[in-house]
């Protein structure tokens, strides 16, 4: 399944007690979120251009992991990552 961490807030992980593999995508997810979800499913936080409906780069959570990763770029690709400076 593929859905944004905002719907996730609303359901246990006991909810979907068959779903094996978890792509998030849309929005950063939160810490804690991240760390309930990727307990028992692997959990993948995807990151690219929202308007495209792609992913240019993904990061499987571990068990455990806490914090929002982009993750590396997905094969044949190329991420840049700016801050606000644009460095």
């Amino acid at each position: 399944a593929t859905l944004p961490p905002s719907f996730l807030e609303n359901f246990a992980t006991e909810q979907f007690p068959y779903l094996k593999t978890l792509v998030i995508a849309g929005d950063a997810p939160s810490t804690e979120l991240a760390k309930v979800w990727s307990k028992n499913i692997h959990l993948i936080n995807a990151y690219g251009p929202t308007e495209g409906t792609v992913c240019a780069s993904a990061f499987p959570y571990e068990s455990g992991y806490s914090g929002s990763v982009i993750g590396r770029p997905i094969s044949n690709t190329h991420i840049h990552i700016l801050d606000t400076q644009l460095n």
